[in-house]
């Protein structure tokens, strides 16, 4: 999925990530509470987003919360980006289990998701 990336890791620094099929992306970072919140910003199509993570404490482990906002429903874009994150999410599922997921195994999965 990510094939490499580099970040600085505080308020203002910005997160590059190069993915497996050739494109990548460079975001700003907004918010660092290490180790429970982590957002940053993401112009896509011309919308300012933010994409915000959270972990909170969950029995033995943790519970991980994504929240993208900033995306319209009528952006051409939204769609899709919503569908990848749900197979990127899947993606970690799989690195849980010490697996590594091919990129045509995320884009199955993204297209299964985004008729939905």
């Amino acid at each position: 999925m990510v094939r490499s990336g580099e970040i600085d890791l505080r308020v203002g620094g910005t997160l590059q990530l190069s993915f497996a099929h050739g494109k990548s992306v460079e975001v700003s970072i907004t918010r660092v509470e290490a180790p429970h919140v982590f957002d940053w910003s993401w112009m896509i199509d011309g919308l300012n987003t933010s994409v915000l993570f959270e972990l909170a404490p969950d029995g033995d482990g943790c519970q991980l919360t994504l929240t993208h906002s900033g995306l319209s429903g009528r952006n051409s874009r939204g769609a899709g980006v919503r569908a990848g994150w749900h197979a990127h999410l899947e993606g970690l599922a799989d690195s849980l289990d010490g697996r590594t997921t091919p990129w045509a195994v995320k884009e199955q999965r993204e297209a299964a998701v985004a008729p939905l």
